[in-house]
């Protein structure tokens, strides 16, 4: 189904395989984001949507739209 891109949502770069600890995340505009908080999500997809936003503590958190599981990350690149 076809959605409109909101203005904060991009798109992981390729395979997708949820997070696991300290999973790296590559996006197809060039960020690289890192999972900052321990636990572990699997969930398959193929170039899914996310949403980066900062939290109410100031900090990041990605949420992959299609499933709205979300994980707090830091940006390397």
């Amino acid at each position: 189904s076809f959605r409109a891109k909101s203005a904060d949502s991009r798109s992981i770069a390729g395979p997708f395989a949820g997070w696991s600890g300290r999973t790296l995340f590559r996006l197809e505009n060039g960020q690289v984001w890192q999972q900052r908080m321990s636990g572990s999500w699997r969930h398959r997809a193929d170039s899914p949507e996310v949403e980066i936003r900062k939290n109410l503590l100031g900090m990041w958190e990605m949420r992959v739209l299609e499933s709205g599981r979300q994980v707090g990350v830091t940006r390397l690149e």
